[in-house]
C-alpha cells in the first residue's frame, strides 16, 4: 500500500465512524412522589399567586431560627411588618 491509499483509508474510516456515542434516553421527568403530594397540598391550601417579594414569613421566620442555631449570630425582626 502507498501512502495515498493508506490516507484515503484512514480517511473513510473517519466517515463511517460516528461523531457522538449513542447515550441512554434521559429519564422520564417524573420526580419523587413527595413533591407531587406537596406541590397538592400547596394547590389545596391555596397556595396559587406570587409570594411577597421578601419572602413568606414562616419560611423568613424558620431560616432566621435555623441560622441561630446553627451559627453563633442572632438575628432582628425588621420594623416594618411584611
Amino acid at each position: 500500500m502507498n501512502r495515498l491509499m493508506i490516507a484515503a483509508v484512514v480517511a473513510a474510516s473517519f466517515v463511517t465512524t460516528p461523531l457522538f456515542a449513542q447515550a441512554p434516553p434521559p429519564p422520564p421527568a417524573y420526580g419523587p412522589p413527595i413533591t407531587f403530594d406537596a406541590a397538592k397540598k400547596a394547590l389545596d391550601d391555596g397556595f396559587t399567586t406570587y409570594t411577597n417579594p421578601a419572602g413568606m414569613p414562616a419560611l423568613r421566620e424558620a431560616i432566621a431560627e435555623k441560622f441561630a442555631r446553627d451559627t453563633a449570630c442572632r438575628t432582628t425582626r425588621l420594623s416594618r411588618s411584611l
